[in-house]
């Protein structure tokens, strides 16, 4: 049986609104954000390998003025579209038209206490990460709602077990 890849990330972006310590975003020179054209040719690349999931990253992806007809691009090569972000530039208007356009709304949260998180992360990150954790519901929109933590020093003891308590009882990954 021959092993394939069934998944890639894409950073569409090195641009970011937060300054996370341990981003690899922060480790290089800031590139030009590549056109629809050139994202395009990417995808089309990636259909040939016959990867199904892709990540869409950065950066923070929702910096980009064209992040739909990005996402708009990407679902019309079928993709399992996975769009990774801080949160922090999501409301509700975009949260409705991500609708349809992604499998997976994947937001950062890595502490239960604000004050923890946003010490890493940065002011407003934890009110933008549970705002939208408040405001999701499975019925109303077409993808599933993630929550990823970045497990270090500073919460691996304390604040990362009860995250899970603020999902109230949601269907949430």
């Amino acid at each position: 049986m021959m092993k394939t890849i069934s998944y890639i990330g894409y950073r569409i972006t090195e641009r970011c609104n937060k300054h996370c310590p341990f981003c690899f975003s922060r480790e290089k020179e800031l590139v030009k954000d590549q056109s629809l054209s050139e994202i395009e040719k990417f995808l089309q690349n990636i259909v040939r390998a016959k990867i199904p999931t892709i990540g869409i990253m950065g950066g923070e992806p929702m910096l980009r003025k064209d992040i739909i007809d990005i996402l708009k691009i990407t679902k019309n090569y079928k993709f399992e579209v996975i769009l990774s972000t801080n949160a922090t530039l999501i409301k509700q208007k975009q949260l409705d038209e991500l609708n349809g356009l992604i499998d997976y709304l994947s937001i950062s949260l890595d502490n239960y206490d604000e004050f923890q998180n946003d010490k890493f992360r940065g002011f407003d990150q934890y009110k933008s990460a549970t705002r939208i954790i408040n405001i999701y519901e499975d019925y109303r929109y077409n993808f599933r709602l993630k929550v990823n933590t970045v497990v270090h020093k500073l919460n691996i003891n304390n604040g990362i077990d009860e995250i899970p308590e603020l999902f109230n009882n949601k269907n949430i990954i």
